[in-house]
């Protein structure tokens, strides 16, 4: 997930660098300026801070360390009744 905010954040500020230099020309363009620095910082905020919580990324670890369990169990088991 932060890969593709990263991904986003990276797009939106080519993407601003580009409307700025249109934007020169237009007298009130510093109200569009506040609102894409608004949104950049509310991309950047998102990067900067844990999306989910401990206790979520602690499940997902024990989702994870399970399924690897279960696959060893599964090859391990099939070793044994093999033979």
């Amino acid at each position: 997930m932060r890969l593709e905010l990263q991904s986003y954040l990276t797009t939106f500020q080519l993407a601003k660098e580009k409307l700025s230099e249109y934007g020169e020309k237009i007298d009130e363009f510093f109200i569009i300026e506040g609102l894409l620095k608004y949104i950049e910082d509310a991309l950047e905020s998102l990067l900067n801070n844990d999306i989910i919580g401990q206790k979520t990324n602690d499940f997902f670890d024990y989702l994870e360390d399970y399924r690897n369990a279960v696959e060893e169990y599964k090859e391990h088991y099939w070793k044994v009744n093999t033979f």
